[in-house]
C-alpha cells in the first residue's frame, strides 16, 4: 500500500482558508467604497469600529463623566455611508496607532490596513500545512532509525 499525498485542492486547509480570504477581499473593495462605522459603550470606554480607506480601524476613549441614561447611546449603532468622492483611494495604507492626550481625556486609534491583515491570515494558513510537513519528516527519520525486522 502506498502513501499518495493528498491532491492540494482536496485539503482542508485551504477551504478552510478560502472563506476568509474571500472576506477579506470584500472587505477592503468595500472599504474603497463605502464607510462603515459601528458605535457601542464597553467597559466605561466609548468604542468606535471603522472600515474605511483600505483599512480597518478602532477608535477608544474614556468616558469620564457618565452620562445620563437619556444620553448613553443604547447597544450598538451601525451606520454604513458612501465614501465621499475627495476621500483618498490609497489601497495600501501605513498601519498606525496615535493617542490623542487632551486634558484628562485619552483618545486612542488603531488603524490596521487589509494588505496587513491579509498577509498575517495566509502566514497563519501556512501553519497547519507547515505542521503536516514536519510531522511527516519527523515520521520518515523514525523509520529510517528503526531496526530493521529479521
Amino acid at each position: 500500500m502506498t502513501n499518495t499525498p493528498r491532491p492540494w485542492y482536496r485539503s482542508p486547509a485551504l477551504w478552510f482558508f478560502l472563506p476568509g480570504l474571500v472576506f477579506l477581499v470584500w472587505g477592503w473593495v468595500f472599504s474603497m467604497q463605502r464607510v462603515v462605522n459601528l458605535d457601542f459603550e464597553a467597559g466605561g470606554y466609548s468604542v468606535r469600529v471603522q472600515n474605511d480607506r483600505s483599512a480597518i480601524g478602532a477608535g477608544w476613549q474614556e468616558t469620564r463623566v457618565p452620562l445620563p441614561s437619556s444620553f448613553r447611546s443604547k447597544g450598538f449603532h451601525l451606520k454604513v455611508i458612501p465614501r465621499p468622492s475627495w476621500a483618498s483611494t490609497g489601497w495600501f495604507p501605513l498601519p498606525s496607532y496615535a493617542v490623542n492626550r487632551l486634558w484628562s481625556l485619552h483618545f486612542h486609534n488603531l488603524v490596521i490596513p487589509y494588505w496587513l491583515l491579509l498577509l498575517v491570515y495566509a502566514g497563519l494558513w501556512q501553519l497547519p500545512w507547515l505542521a503536516r510537513y514536519h510531522r511527516q519528516r519527523r515520521i520518515e527519520r523514525s523509520l529510517a532509525m528503526a531496526p530493521a525486522d529479521p
